[in-house]
């Protein structure tokens, strides 16, 4: 396992996370989950 320190910038807005990726990854699935938000907040 392999770990990359990512920051993910929109305007102002800067989200700093960590991507650990396997030795040999055959695709890449992103999620990302905010304070305060669930599966009954509006979409």
């Amino acid at each position: 396992m392999t770990s990359y320190p990512f920051v993910l910038r929109d305007g102002a807005v800067a989200l700093e996370g960590t991507l650990d990726l396997p030795r040999d990854p055959h695709g890449i699935v992103a999620f990302s989950h905010g304070s305060g938000s669930s599966r009954h907040s509006p979409r």
